[in-house]
């Protein structure tokens, strides 16, 4: 987690870590979002080939 400096605004590393940390929080949202729905896709071919 993001360690705050003494005084209460944050330095400009504080901030970046910040950026950087809901950066990382966004692309496992956004990779996970992909993966379901490469398999939706996945599981409409199968059943598309099965008819």
């Amino acid at each position: 987690m993001i360690e705050k400096s003494d005084n209460s605004t944050p330095t400009p590393i504080e901030k970046n870590d910040a950026i950087l940390e809901k950066n990382a929080s966004n692309h496992s949202k956004n990779e996970e979002k992909l993966l379901n729905l490469i398999a939706e896709i996945i599981v409409e071919i199968i059943m598309e080939a099965e008819e």
